[in-house]
Formats: structure tokens, C-alpha cells, sequence
């Protein structure tokens, strides 16, 4: 790679770029914010050089940046410059990441309102079909529905599992049938399945025994 500065990502088409900026070795402040751009931007333009040279076209428009930082620091003052190929890039507070919602102070609260409002839209279809299906097909359905959602990058956001965990029950008593306020410890017993704490406990479980 052209880089050694910025570390890389690489998924299918897809390319994200991350480095502190301490590694461009540019004091952080109002004078220095100049030099700061000019420095990262020259070393952007290696790595676009290098897709040139390889034969690899980078869509600049969809090309974006964030600055991660604590929520608590400021950082309004920074105001970087940067551009690839005299094109400028748009700074974003937030963006998809292969399917993650990752915002700039990494709080995980629009990945999770994403999930809640995907998985209360399969509830509604749920709770319209729970008197036509059986108990069997309707866990069928929580399984291809919600499950996925409750899994996918639960390692980054499962510690914030309150609504979450409000869905699924609600999931569990249709699937059952049961009451809206019906005690859903047993239900899950029954059915067989894992409570959200508990898949998030899983995988952290198999996070830790792969290291």
C-alpha cells in the first residue's frame, strides 16, 4: 500500500482509511490546522496516485471523513481542509459502515434506533399474521426477521440493550400468543431462545476464546 500512515479496511469495492492524528506529527492547533490539512492531504494523494497507477478508480464524491473524539472535548475548532485531486471532502458526524451506523463519538445510539425501528416494522407484519400461523412458522419469521438484527455487530453496540430487549419480548409473546404483559422468562425456555443479553453474551464468549 502507498501508506503507512493511515490504516486500512478493505471489503469488496468498499475502502475506509483510519489514523490518529497525532501520526501526522502536526501540533493541533489554530495555526498548525493549515499544515494538519496539507500533511494528510499529501498523503492522500499517495493513495490516490497508487489506484491511478494500478488501474483502480476511487469515486471522490462518495468519499467522506470523520473525526472521532470523546463527546465531551470540543473539537469545533478543528476544521480540516482536506481534498483528493482538488476535489474537496465533505466531513459527515455519521455514517454506514458495512451495514453499522457508526457515529462520530462511537455511542452506537443510531445503529441501535436503526435496529429497533427495522424490528418493530417486522412486528407489526408479525402480530397481523400470529392468529394465521402456526406457533412453528412464526418462529420461523423471528428467526429471518429480527434474530439478524439482534446478532449482526452486537459485540459494539450490546451494551446498550434496553429498547432492544423491549422488542424481543414483545417478539416472544406473539410468537406465543400471550399477553402484553405476560412473563417472558418461561416463554423463552419454551421456545427455545436466546434472550438479547444472552446473545450478546455469546458472542463475547467466542470474541474471547478466539484470543
Amino acid at each position: 500500500m502507498a501508506t503507512e500512515l493511515f490504516h486500512s479496511i478493505l471489503y469488496a469495492d468498499d475502502t475506509s482509511l483510519s489514523a490518529p492524528l497525532c501520526a501526522f506529527r502536526v501540533p493541533i492547533s489554530v495555526v498548525n490546522l493549515r499544515n494538519l490539512s496539507r500533511t494528510i492531504n499529501l498523503e492522500m494523494a499517495k493513495i490516490h496516485e497508487w489506484l491511478c497507477l494500478n488501474k483502480l478508480s476511487l469515486n471522490i464524491s462518495k468519499t467522506k471523513y470523520m473525526i472521532f473524539h470523546h463527546r465531551q472535548r470540543d473539537v469545533t475548532d478543528i476544521c480540516l481542509n482536506l481534498e483528493i485531486d482538488g476535489i474537496p471532502l465533505e466531513r459527515v458526524f455519521e455514517f454506514e459502515f458495512l451495514g453499522l451506523t457508526v457515529n462520530e463519538h462511537l455511542t452506537w445510539h443510531s445503529h441501535i434506533n436503526k435496529i429497533a425501528n427495522k424490528i418493530s416494522r417486522s412486528l407489526g407484519v408479525m402480530n397481523k399474521l400470529k392468529h394465521f400461523l402456526s406457533p412453528d412458522i412464526m418462529r420461523t419469521l423471528y428467526n429471518s426477521m429480527i434474530l439478524p438484527h439482534l446478532q449482526y455487530s452486537v459485540l459494539c453496540w450490546g451494551t446498550l440493550l434496553t429498547r432492544i430487549r423491549v422488542l424481543q419480548k414483545k417478539a416472544i409473546r406473539i410468537i406465543s400468543l400471550s399477553k402484553y404483559n405476560a412473563h417472558t422468562e418461561p416463554i423463552f425456555k419454551r421456545l427455545n431462545l436466546l434472550k438479547v443479553d444472552d446473545i450478546f453474551t455469546y458472542f463475547l464468549l467466542k470474541f474471547y476464546f478466539k484470543f
